[in-house]
């Protein structure tokens, strides 16, 4: 498996057939060892790749966690180490994108656009708040 495949997996459950063989790859012992006590996440850190793995467990994803087990691991994350003798190659990600390159720039390589952040009035009980969003919109199909 090539590094920056491990992306696209992003989201997919520990029992996913192609997050195991990503594991096995990376020859990282299976089942993941849980998170501890009162935690909800495992990294697993990747030096021989320069990369660390965060997984998540699908309870504390909240609404993203439809479909998934109580107390299944997802992957949240893939971390790239800047520092290593592979960082700044072209290919190193998908789509050309390197850790020297701004973020506006990889929006665009990735097909996004930042939309205006918005803001709306809450209210909760008996206060009042501003809450802001920002939305990460495609401007182009992947």
């Amino acid at each position: 498996m090539k590094i920056e495949q491990s992306v696209g997996l992003i989201g997919k459950s520990e029992r996913d057939e192609r997050v195991k063989a990503m594991l096995t790859a990376f020859d990282v012992k299976q089942p993941i060892k849980r998170p501890k006590r009162g935690e909800s996440d495992v990294h697993i850190e990747l030096r021989k790749f320069a990369m660390e793995l965060k997984f998540a467990l699908a309870e504390s994803l909240g609404e993203r966690a439809s479909g998934f087990l109580e107390g299944e691991l997802i992957l949240a994350n893939v971390f790239y180490f800047p520092n290593h003798k592979n960082s700044g190659r072209d290919d190193a990600l998908p789509l050309g994108v390197h850790l020297q390159i701004g973020r506006a720039e990889q929006w665009k390589r990735f097909g996004l656009r930042k939309a205006a952040a918005s803001w709306s009035k809450t209210t909760s009980g008996s206060s009042m708040a501003w809450k802001s969003s920002s939305v990460m919109k495609m401007t182009k199909k992947p």
